[in-house]
C-alpha cells in the first residue's frame, strides 16, 4: 500500500501543538438520582473525601474517618485533608493532625483567617481579606499572594488555587502567568434552564477541579426565583459544569470526589456519579497541504466512547491568509481561557461536522477485549472547502456515561489519491458532474480504513484464550457445549478450552471427567456407573479410588443370597437372557464444594452433566464439603476442637480441623499452618 501524508497526534508533544479545553454541560440534579454511599449524623460540621475516606466532623464534634472516631475538635469549621496531614480551622486557631493516626501534631494561632485551601504538599493557604498567605506543613510561613481585591474564599484543583471574589460573580487565579479571571456571566450563553445570574457563596477543593457553591436567579410569572445550584471549575478557568437542585431541596453539605459529586442530604451521603465528567474539547493548530488547491481525504480519531458519550468532529479548510492571521492571534490570546480562544475561532470558520453515539458497554467490548475499548471513528473530508489550510475540532461530550471515555490519536490524511482515482474516467469528472458518487465513494474510503483489524480481529473472539469474557456463551452456543451463562467467567474459559475432548468422549465416563476437571481442576470428584457396579472407595481424599470388584449385588446366588424353598428366583421377564436384573441405568456424581459454589452453581451445573450423558440415563448429583480456602488468623487466637471423624468413602482430605467451633478449615490439607498463627 502506498504510504500517504499524514498529519499524526498521538503523544503528549504533539497534542501541545493544539487547544485543549472542557466543554461546559448544564444539569438538573435531584435528590432521587443519587446513589446512597453511607450513613452520617445529620449535623455533620464539615465533610471531605480523600482517595476512599471520608472524613467528617460529626455532630459531637469528633474528627472523624471511616467509623473510626478522633479527638473532640470544638468550633471547627473548615477541614483540608493533605497526603499526610489534616487541618482545621476551629474558630482563632488551626490545629494539624497526623492523617495515620489522628494524633494532633499543632496548634497555631489563626487570627483574622477567614478560608484555608489546600496546597497539594500537606501545607497551607490561608485567606485574610485582600491577601492569601501561606505556610508549610511545618507552620512556617512561605511568600503570600496580594490579592488586589477583597476575596470571599479559597479552593484548590489539580495545582491551582483560586478565589471567590467578594460578591461572588467571579473567579481568579492565585499566581499564574498571567493569571486568568472567570466571570459567571459566561455560563449564562446558551444555557437552556433560563438562568440571568449566578452568586458565587463558597468554594470546595477537589483533586481535579474546584466547586463553587451558590444561587441562580432567574425569571419566573414575572418575579425572580433564586434556586441552589453551582458550578465546577477547572484548573484552566473553563466551566465543566453548571447545575441546579431540583425541588428535592438544597444539600447541607457538597464535595467532589474526582468526577461525581458527594452531597450529603439529612443523614444520607449520596453520590452523584459523572457530574464533572465534562469531556474533552481539542482544537489542532493550521495544517496546511503540500498543494495550493488543497486535497484532503479522510480524518481518522481513536477514542474510548461508552454510553452516554457523544465525539464530534469538526474540520474547515480555508484559503482566506487575513483569516489565518486573526485565528493565530487569538490563538496567541493568553487573556482567554482555552475554552474561550476555541469558541472565538469557532464563529469565525464554516464547519462540517459529524457525531457519534457511544455504544453500550456490552456491544462495545465485543469489538475487543476490553471493557471500553479503543475504537476507531473516521470522517470523509470531501466536503471541506478546497483550501491548503484546515482545522479539524474534536469535542467529546460525557453525560453520565457508563465508563472511562477519552480522546488518543488523530490522523489527518492528505496530499494522495483516493479510491475515486482507480474508478473509471466515465464516473470521473463530467461523469459524476453532481459529485454523488465522489461522495459515497470518500465515505466508503473514510469508514473501511480499519477493515483488515476488525477481519484479523474476528479469529481471536473464537480463541477462548483471548476471547472477552462476554463472548464466551455466544462462542460455546455457536460449538454446542454444555454451558451456563451463570458460570464465573475462568469456569466457562475453561469449559471452552477443553471443548475438543469434551466433544470427542461425550456420552462416555472420560467426557465427563474432562467436564467436571475444566470446571473443578484438582478436586477428588468421584463418578459411579452403577450399571458397571463400581464401588469406589477414597481414603484421605485421594483423586485415585481403589474399586472393590465382583458380582453385581442383585446375582442371584445360592447358600448366599437365595434359600432353595423360601425365596423366590429372580424372573427372567425382570432381566437380560442370563437371568441377571438390569441394573438402573444411574450415573452418581460427587462433587466437593463449597456452600457458596452449591447454591450458585447447583442447577446449572446438573444441566450441564444431562447434557454429557446418554439418552435414558439418569444423574445424582452429590456434594461433599470443601474448604473454601485458608483465612488469615491475623491477632486472633485459634482453638483446635476434635478433628473430623475419618469415614472410608467420605472424600475428607486426612488434617481438616474445625477451628473455633466452624467448619471452615483452617489448617491446609498438607498440615502446614498458617504464619503468624497460633494453636493452644
Amino acid at each position: 500500500m502506498t504510504r500517504r501524508p499524514t498529519y499524526h497526534f498521538v503523544n503528549v508533544n504533539h497534542w501541545a501543538q493544539a487547544l485543549s479545553a472542557t466543554p461546559g454541560s448544564t444539569r438538573l440534579l435531584d435528590k432521587s438520582d443519587g446513589q446512597r454511599v453511607r450513613a452520617l449524623p445529620e449535623k455533620t460540621k464539615a465533610l471531605a473525601v480523600a482517595g476512599r475516606e471520608i472524613w467528617f466532623i460529626d455532630d459531637t464534634d469528633h474528627l472523624t474517618v471511616d467509623g473510626v472516631c478522633g479527638p473532640k475538635v470544638p468550633d471547627a469549621e473548615k477541614l483540608v485533608v493533605g497526603p499526610e496531614r489534616v487541618w482545621l480551622l476551629a474558630a482563632d486557631t488551626f490545629m494539624q493532625f497526623d492523617r495515620r493516626t489522628l494524633q494532633l501534631l499543632s496548634k497555631l494561632p489563626a487570627g483574622d483567617a477567614e478560608a484555608i485551601a489546600p496546597d497539594g504538599k500537606d501545607g497551607l493557604w490561608v485567606l485574610r481579606g485582600r491577601r492569601a498567605d501561606h505556610i508549610d506543613a511545618a507552620g512556617r510561613p512561605l511568600p503570600p499572594v496580594d490579592l488586589g481585591e477583597p476575596a470571599r474564599d479559597l479552593a484548590r484543583g489539580n495545582g491551582t488555587v483560586m478565589a471567590l471574589t467578594d460578591k461572588g460573580l467571579g473567579l481568579r487565579q492565585l499566581g499564574g502567568d498571567p493569571p486568568w479571571e472567570l466571570r459567571f456571566e459566561e455560563v449564562l450563553r446558551d444555557q437552556p434552564l433560563g438562568w440571568r445570574a449566578f452568586t458565587g457563596e463558597r468554594l470546595v477543593s477537589g483533586e481535579h477541579l474546584a466547586l463553587v457553591r451558590g444561587v441562580w436567579s432567574r425569571t419566573n410569572g414575572g418575579g425572580e426565583e433564586k434556586v441552589p445550584g453551582g458550578v465546577i471549575v477547572a484548573p484552566d478557568g473553563s466551566i465543566v459544569t453548571s447545575f441546579e437542585w431540583h425541588e428535592g431541596g438544597e444539600p447541607a453539605l457538597v464535595v467532589l470526589d474526582k468526577a461525581d459529586l458527594l452531597a450529603l442530604f439529612g443523614d444520607d451521603l449520596l453520590r452523584f456519579a459523572g457530574t464533572a465528567a465534562g469531556g474533552d474539547i481539542r482544537l489542532t493548530p493550521a495544517l496546511i497541504t503540500e498543494t495550493l488547491h488543497g486535497n484532503w481525504l479522510y480524518a481518522e480519531v481513536n477514542a474510548r466512547l461508552p454510553e452516554g458519550a457523544t465525539l464530534t468532529i469538526r474540520w474547515a479548510a480555508l484559503k482566506d491568509q487575513a483569516l489565518i492571521d486573526t485565528i493565530k492571534a487569538i490563538k496567541a490570546n493568553t487573556a482567554l481561557t482555552a475554552a474561550q480562544r476555541i469558541a472565538e475561532i469557532g464563529h469565525l470558520l464554516k464547519w462540517h461536522e459529524v457525531t457519534y453515539h457511544g455504544l453500550p458497554l456490552a456491544a462495545a467490548a465485543a469489538i475487543k477485549a476490553d471493557p471500553v475499548p479503543v475504537e476507531c471513528f473516521s470522517v470523509s473530508l470531501h466536503e471541506a472547502e478546497h483550501g491548503s489550510t484546515i482545522y479539524v475540532e474534536l469535542r467529546l461530550e460525557v453525560q453520565g456515561s457508563a465508563g472511562p471515555a477519552g480522546i488518543v490519536a488523530l490522523s489527518v490524511t492528505h496530499d494522495a489519491n483516493g479510491l475515486m482515482a482507480h474508478l473509471p474516467a466515465v464516473y470521473r469528472g463530467a461523469g459524476d458532474a453532481d459529485g454523488t458518487l465522489r461522495r459515497v465513494v470518500s465515505v466508503l474510503e473514510a469508514t473501511t480504513q480499519s477493515i483488515d483489524e476488525r477481519i484479523a480481529d474476528l479469529a481471536r473472539r473464537l480463541d477462548p484464550e483471548r476471547a472477552d469474557a462476554s463472548r464466551l456463551p455466544a462462542l460455546a452456543a455457536m460449538l454446542g457445549l454444555p454451558f451456563d451463562a451463570a458460570l464465573p467467567p475462568g469456569m466457562q474459559q475453561a469449559v471452552v478450552k477443553a471443548a475438543p475432548e469434551i466433544f470427542e468422549h461425550r456420552g462416555t465416563r472420560h467426557g465427563l471427567e474432562v467436564l467436571l476437571n475444566a470446571l473443578f481442576p484438582k478436586r477428588p470428584i468421584r463418578i459411579v456407573d452403577r450399571a458397571a457396579r463400581l464401588l469406589p472407595v477414597t481414603l484421605g481424599g485421594s483423586p485415585l479410588p481403589a474399586l472393590l470388584m465382583g458380582q453385581a449385588i442383585r446375582v442371584p446366588k445360592l447358600n448366599a443370597r437365595l434359600v432353595l424353598g423360601k425365596t423366590a428366583l429372580c424372573a427372567a421377564s425382570l432381566g437380560d437372557d442370563d437371568g441377571l436384573i438390569v441394573p438402573t441405568a444411574e450415573v452418581i456424581v460427587t462433587i466437593p464444594a463449597t456452600f457458596y459454589e452449591r447454591r450458585k452453581l447447583g442447577a446449572a451445573l446438573r444441566q450441564m452433566l444431562e447434557a454429557m450423558l446418554p439418552a435414558g440415563m439418569r444423574l445424582k448429583l452429590r456434594w461433599s464439603s470443601w474448604p473454601a480456602g485458608i483465612q488469615p488468623a491475623s491477632d486472633v487466637l485459634s482453638v483446635v476442637d476434635s478433628p473430623l471423624d475419618l469415614r472410608i468413602g467420605s472424600g475428607q482430605p486426612l488434617g481438616n480441623a474445625r477451628i473455633g467451633g466452624r467448619r471452615d478449615p483452617r489448617i491446609a490439607p498438607d498440615g502446614i499452618v498458617p504464619i503468624a498463627h497460633r494453636l493452644l
